[in-house]
């Protein structure tokens, strides 16, 4: 039969590159990295070049819960350790204000059913205590509003969520009404903390803090300006709260002028920086600590400008910063959201990554609800062997299988984008989970063809398992069946690797011809019809183009869609290529040998380490970025 020619998906521009083809710039070091053997197969590399990088890649990555939260803007969030979930609450859907709680368990989003609730309003303020265990909030407008709609004002009351239902609040003292105001709990104080807001007498630059029982007004000596919707987060490694931007008009009079300006607060008062380069000025952006960098993160917002009659002047923005304590730095992200204001983001301690929901695009107030996971990747790389022993080179080590026995010989390995754990598969289907979650298996499934590769879901809620024959077996809410199997084509060769594709959320396999079967996700070509010299091993996508990358037995490589960095065509090899990883900006990637050998190709793919002179128990089987 022929190849891929026969997929509904446009056969679109490829590049070949023979097995000849060599590039000067591969890194080839089949020596270990370190002595330090785990009992259970694994090395880990003395130096994690991963944390001391400044220059870590990054990720925004589309979700795909089975139930969302309408698109809305407005909504408060934040992630409630006590019952392990992200709580959101109302916002402005449609051209309606809401009062409708929905938590996010880091799979789907569910509607709760609280016993009271606040009344439905936007711009509130929201943050978890951890002092007083419980998520308070405050504040926000009472009835809808856009840019030339006056609303009827703000609340000043105060609410507490503890996981079930919503209770108002009496304090003693109280911030005046006011919406849009940036909330943050602050550890040096041990209180929340409230600044700014836009009230029925114009804009604050008032600093409240909330010790779980009544407001105090602070009286800093020195103060950022008035303004609203100021993203505001507080830094661990600098110990302070750090405030930036925000608008110095209001809304409902179209003469918003922006900040760009970076303030922090010591628990005492406020002291303007002066980094070297800073975000343009805007209103409406959100910012939250990264933990797995220690950096604060900022995401997009929107500048409105007062050119004439009307708010005819508008800007919008989808970047990303990072905030380390002293300076900014602008990212470039592979996928970004679209460009928005006024959204909400957090960070989920239970997936180990930052969730942003929700905002609104000014110039045409197209409102989202997509859920975005934004994440910190890993530049190291693991393997693993047929006995499941694990090897890590600047990547953490979970766990392995190397002293259990096994029904079946482990034949590959996929990393989760959640939790930054993996799974490993047997030719059985039988699933290992290392600090990642476990979604099923086919170890009791009968086969017709033994499993010979595993594929993570794009956001790490499932994966897939390939046999022989190309059945699919899919596991997980986002690992959905785009083909139930390549079969019952007839296949000239066996399927031999399978890789998910980071744009679409589909799938290719590819066999041991060159040939690629692709469901879910575009087809870029094959060797199928090609005379190899060894037969194919291995797939792997590009996150950067979402082309893909086939390899050889030899270290041939070939690039569809995507960038060619080198191979081992030419070279002798103590050992045959196994498996193949991309690096996670796309810029370059991996071949791993049957004994450990590693070959680095591409300014992204970093070499870390191997055992290729190390004596392994068994072979090494498959691969995966960190």
């Amino acid at each position: 039969m022929s190849r891929s020619d026969t997929r509904t998906a446009r056969r679109r521009r490829f590049v070949l590159v023979l097995l000849s083809c060599l590039a000067a710039s591969a890194s080839i070091f089949p020596s270990a990295a370190s002595s330090e053997a785990r009992s259970t197969q694994s090395i880990t590399s003395n130096a994690d070049p991963v944390s001391a990088s400044p220059a870590r890649p990054v990720s925004w990555v589309p979700l795909s819960p089975t139930l969302s939260p309408t698109a809305r803007v407005g909504e408060a969030m934040a992630f409630d350790p006590a019952i392990d979930k992200m709580v959101l609450f109302g916002g402005t859907a449609s051209l309606e204000y809401v009062a409708d709680t929905w938590t996010y368990d880091g799979s789907t989003w569910s509607q709760q059913s609280p016993a009271s609730s606040p009344p439905a309003r936007s711009g509130a303020s929201m943050a978890f205590d951890p002092t007083l265990g419980k998520i308070v909030l405050f504040g926000g407008f009472i009835s809808s509003k856009d840019v030339e709609n006056v609303t009827s004002g703000p609340y000043a009351d105060t609410w507490t969520y503890d996981g079930t239902t919503w209770t108002q609040q009496s304090p003693a003292a109280s911030p005046p009404a006011l919406a849009d105001g940036s909330m943050v709990f602050d550890p040096r104080t041990g209180d929340l903390m409230l600044f700014g807001g836009d009230g029925n007498g114009g804009l604050f630059g008032d600093t409240w803090t909330y010790n779980g029982v009544t407001w105090a007004k602070q009286s800093p000596a020195t103060s950022p300006p008035a303004r609203d919707n100021a993203a505001m987060a507080y830094d661990p490694t600098s110990g302070n709260v750090v405030l930036f931007g925000g608008a110095s008009g209001t809304y409902r009079a179209c003469k918003a002028a922006q900040f760009g300006d970076t303030w922090t607060y010591d628990g005492s008062t406020w002291t303007q920086q002066s980094p070297s380069i800073s975000p343009p000025a805007r209103n409406g952006a959100v910012m939250a600590d990264d933990p797995v960098t220690g950096d604060l993160v900022l995401f997009g917002g929107s500048a409105v400008f007062y050119t004439g009659p009307g708010c005819n002047g508008f800007e919008n923005f989808n970047d990303t910063w990072t905030y380390n304590g002293s300076a900014w730095s602008q990212l470039a992200p592979s996928i970004s959201p679209t460009v928005r204001g006024s959204s909400a983001m957090a960070y989920d301690a239970r997936t180990r990554q930052l969730l942003l929901l929700g905002g609104t695009t000014l110039t045409n107030g197209v409102r989202r609800n997509t859920t975005w996971a934004f994440r910190t990747v890993g530049s190291g790389y693991r393997f693993v062997a047929a006995d499941g022993g694990v090897f890590t080179f600047a990547a953490p080590y979970h766990g392995s299988t190397g002293n259990v026995h096994l029904n079946q010989p482990i034949v590959g390995m996929a990393a989760d984008p959640g939790t930054g754990g993996y799974w490993l598969v047997a030719k059985d289907g039988g699933i290992f989970t290392f600090d990642a979650p476990y979604f099923g298996s086919a170890g009791n499934a009968p086969l017709a063809q033994p499993i010979v590769g595993i594929a993570a879901a794009p956001d790490g809620q499932g994966y897939w398992l390939a046999g022989a024959d190309g059945s699919i077996f899919n596991y997980g809410p986002s690992a959905r069946r785009d083909g139930a199997k390549a079969g019952p084509l007839h296949l000239n060769r066996p399927i031999v690797g399978i890789s998910a594709d980071p744009i679409t959320h589909g799938y290719r396999l590819v066999a041991s011809d060159g040939g690629v079967f692709a469901f879910g996700a575009p087809y870029f070509g094959s060797t199928g019809n090609i005379h190899l010299n060894q037969p194919i091993v291995g797939i792997a996508s590009d996150p950067a183009t979402g082309g893909y990358w086939l390899v050889a037995r030899d270290g041939g490589v070939f690039a569809f869609d995507a960038p060619f960095f080198g191979s081992t065509g030419n070279i002798h090899l103590n050992q045959p290529i196994v498996g193949i990883s991309a690096a996670p900006d796309g810029r370059g990637y991996w071949l791993v040998a049957k004994d450990g050998g590693i070959f680095s190709f591409g300014p992204g793919a970093t070499f870390h380490g191997s055992t290729g002179n190390l004596h392994l128990n068994q072979p090494i089987v498959g691969m995966t970025g960190s």
